[in-house]
């Protein structure tokens, strides 16, 4: 038997991606889903309360239906209005009035998540043994047992910002390697997450090997300049975050570092700063092509002050500065011959 549809004068657009969520997803689901995608102006300006009333349901199930497409892909809520924008709570902190209440996108906070009493979480938990298990082992691998009000934020996490089980275990995990065992802390890293759309288990995996990469290379920074394990100041952060997105191999970082302090007789770190980014503007990926840039651009400061007396401390500071300008470090280690690392590049 052939079927058809009669559009007539309206038609539905909705993403192919919500056929492999149809078998998942719950009437209210569904029904919440069809009314957003025909009616433009609750995209534009979403009630949850109005939607219910529409269509039989609470202002929670709604909720919890746009929860279930969030995490599903298929919409974007709260963060579309502008890049980057924050949680309410933490809009509110640094006085941004875009993410405040009322009306406009859902924006998810764990203010405005539902919650549950001790008898609803229980009989949650019976009707859905996954999450019994998921709660159970949250609470091994941060080692303690949930009250009520810690349970209720790990159920948000499931219905309510809908992330998979794997990956809550995950940042369970990754929490507690922080020695941040608090379903508190894991809660506010979650949201923190969410709003930076890592919300699948392979996004959590990348997000966490590149911030083990980053602490790695600080490790690294602190035992090479000696800083020990005290905090960094502001400045010393600045120049440690524009180090790390260089993408210097250590044995290069080690190798510039030697060159700065030989060439001023202590750390700098805005010198040592100009080192690294010719280093960079160079090419330099091992300790042996650094070495090379370096000895070549120490026999050009020959060429140019060959056996003059050497200026005052702060005129020697100033020369050393100019004299690791990125583009003549280039040239003159370019000048080093045709079988350097620099010989056809222009």
């Amino acid at each position: 038997m052939k079927t058809e549809f009669n559009y007539q004068n309206k038609v539905l657009t909705l993403p192919g991606s919500v056929l492999e969520k149809i078998a998942t997803a719950s009437d209210s689901d569904l029904r919440v889903l069809l009314v957003l995608a025909g009616r433009a102006d609750l995209q534009e300006s979403f009630d949850a309360a109005k939607l219910g009333v529409a269509l039989n349901l609470s202002e929670k199930e709604v909720e919890l239906s746009i929860a279930f497409w969030r995490g599903a892909g298929i919409l974007k809520t709260g963060r579309t209005a502008k890049k980057g924008a924050l949680p309410p709570e933490k809009a509110k902190e640094e006085g941004n009035t875009t993410a405040s209440e009322g009306s406009g996108p859902l924006v998810f906070s764990p203010q405005s998540c539902p919650t549950y009493t001790g008898k609803e979480l229980e009989k949650l938990m019976e009707e859905r043994q996954m999450l019994r298990r998921l709660l159970k082992e949250c609470q091994n691998l941060l080692g303690k047992v949930f009250n009520v009000a810690e349970s209720n934020k790990l159920v948000a996490l499931v219905d309510y910002l809908h992330l998979p089980e794997d990956y809550i275990l995950l940042l369970c995990s990754y929490c507690k390697s922080k020695d941040k065992g608090s379903i508190a802390y894991v809660s506010t890293t979650a949201y923190e997450l969410f709003y930076a759309d890592i919300v699948t288990l392979q996004a959590l995996e990348e997000y966490i090997a590149g911030r083990e990469r980053q602490q790695d290379f600080e490790n690294f920074l602190r035992h090479l300049l000696g800083i020990g394990g005290r905090k960094l100041t502001p400045r010393e952060k600045r120049f440690f975050e524009s180090w790390r997105a260089m993408g210097l191999p250590n044995e290069v970082v080690s190798c510039g570092y030697e060159a700065s302090v030989d060439a001023t007789g202590e750390l700098s770190l805005p010198h040592l700063n100009r080192v690294l980014l010719s280093l960079q503007t160079a090419g330099a990926q091992n300790r042996a092509e650094a070495e090379q840039c370096i000895a070549a651009h120490r026999e050009e400061m020959k060429k140019l002050y060959g056996s003059k007396t050497p200026p005052s401390k702060e005129s020697k500071d100033q020369n050393e500065f100019k004299s690791f300008d990125t583009e003549d470090f280039f040239n003159a280690a370019k000048k080093k011959g045709k079988n350097s690392l620099f010989a056809g590049k222009e």
